[in-house]
C-alpha cells in the first residue's frame, strides 16, 4: 500500500473520533439564571448590559437600535490592609520595652 494513503487514513480516523467525542459530550452552561421579563417587544426602549470591564447600551430609534459599546478601566488596585499594618504579635522595640523608671536617670549616691 502507499504510505500517504495509511497516513492519510490515520489522521482521518483520528479527526472522526474526535469530532464524535466532541459531539457527544455535554455542554457546558455558562449563565446559571435566565430571567424572563413579560412585556411587548414594541414597548422595549432600552437595554443596558454592565459588566467588570465592558458597558453595553442599546436604544430604540424608531425602527432601528443604536448600539453603544465601552470599555471600561479596571478599578485601581488597593493594597490589603492587613499587610500595610504591622503584625501585632511582633515583639516591640527594646527601648519601648523598658518601663519609665528605667529610663529616668539614676539618683546620686547619698555618702555619711
Amino acid at each position: 500500500m502507499d504510505k500517504s494513503l495509511v497516513g492519510h487514513a490515520i489522521v482521518a480516523t483520528a479527526l472522526a473520533i474526535l469530532a464524535y467525542v466532541a459531539w457527544v459530550s455535554p455542554k457546558e452552561a455558562t449563565v446559571d439564571t435566565v430571567t424572563m421579563l413579560g412585556g411587548k417587544a414594541a414597548a422595549l426602549t432600552e437595554v443596558r448590559w454592565q459588566e467588570e470591564r465592558w458597558d453595553v447600551r442599546a436604544v430604540r430609534q424608531g425602527d432601528r437600535f443604536d448600539v453603544t459599546v465601552q470599555k471600561r478601566e479596571p478599578p485601581p488596585k488597593v493594597p490589603d490592609a492587613a499587610a500595610t499594618k504591622p503584625d501585632e504579635a511582633e515583639a516591640p522595640d527594646d527601648e519601648a520595652e523598658k518601663p519609665d523608671e528605667a529610663k529616668a536617670p539614676a539618683a546620686p549616691d547619698a555618702t555619711p
